[in-house]
């Protein structure tokens, strides 16, 4: 694959082999990765006055908060990344987890497992 993105991700995944995969993938397609393993722990790095992300991809399933509640408090914050997009990824890929994802002010889904090629055509949409 010759394309190739440029941003700034945040990955949120509690799984450290997961972690190591998807991180893998995006540096792989251009991508800067910072990870956070909680919800906690990404909406602290969210709200930093300094942060610099173009896009979430954030793990429904964390260990203290869903990703769905994370992406709300965001949402309802006054940080300047508040309405940064938001990918849902997740092992649940029912209609219905995809539409709650949605409802919670995801931007978009991804099912697990991913792929590089998928991971492309989401973000290419992102990272222009």
């Amino acid at each position: 694959m010759a394309n190739q993105l440029h941003g700034n991700v945040l990955l949120v995944e509690d799984d450290e082999v997961n972690q190591m995969v998807i991180k893998g993938l995006l540096i792989l397609l251009g991508c800067n990765v910072s990870v956070a393993s909680a919800g906690q722990e990404a909406l602290d790095m969210l709200t930093d006055p300094a942060a610099s992300y173009d896009v979430v991809i954030m793990d429904v399933g964390l260990p203290d908060m869903t990703g769905k509640q994370v992406t709300q408090k965001l949402r309802n914050s006054s940080c300047k990344l508040k309405s940064v997009p938001v990918i849902a990824l997740t092992g649940q890929s029912a209609t219905q987890d995809q539409k709650d994802c949605l409802e919670s002010g995801m931007t978009s889904f991804i099912a697990k497992p991913t792929t590089k090629e998928i991971l492309f055509n989401e973000l290419k949409q992102i990272l222009v």
